[in-house]
């Protein structure tokens, strides 16, 4: 397992704050490394808003940072999530919904290509589940298992967004 204690800054809570150029850096290899990593972006204060959005290349994810308000939470993934992708199509939601066993929180992000992807499709039941993807036939998606996200690990990492003092704090999500 790779230590990455040089990313915590020397704060008394641990946490990493975007204003460290070592974690963008750290993003920046990782896509190169995997070709496309995932982002969280926990906005807080906003009843549970977020947004998922791959990154392909390094730009566009310095561009979202740029964009985001204070205390949103961001987390990265490094290893390659939501791997059922393709057109919603009968076949895909038929492959989707089989993924719905025992206690799996399945996703789907819908992807979009003009801006980040941002259609999170979430339900309590397989019927539910099919029916918020077909509301999206035809456009693109990723699919799987809610990444794992509550620990930072070698493979997973989180940071705050500071606000204008540079300060950055846990917000509500």
């Amino acid at each position: 397992m790779i230590d990455l204690w040089w990313l915590k800054p020397h704060r008394p809570d641990g946490d990493i704050f975007i204003g460290d150029g070592r974690f963008v850096a750290l993003a920046r290899r990782w896509i190169a490394e995997q070709g496309e990593i995932l982002g969280l972006f926990r906005y807080s204060r906003t009843g549970g808003g977020k947004d998922f959005c791959f990154f392909r290349e390094p730009e566009g994810f310095t561009a979202k940072l740029a964009r985001l308000p204070p205390n949103t939470s961001v987390i990265l993934f490094r290893r390659p999530q939501l791997a059922l992708r393709g057109r919603i199509d009968e076949s895909i939601i038929d492959e989707a919904v089989s993924l719905m066993v025992d206690d799996a929180e399945i996703i789907a992000v819908v992807l979009n290509e003009q801006e980040c992807d941002r259609a999170v499709l979430r339900e309590e039941t397989k019927e539910e589940f099919r029916t918020a993807l077909r509301e999206h036939g035809g456009q693109l998606a990723a699919i799987g298992s809610y990444p794992p996200w509550l620990r930072d690990s070698e493979d997973v990492i989180e940071t705050l967004v500071p606000g204008p003092d540079g300060a950055a704090g846990r917000g509500c999500y």
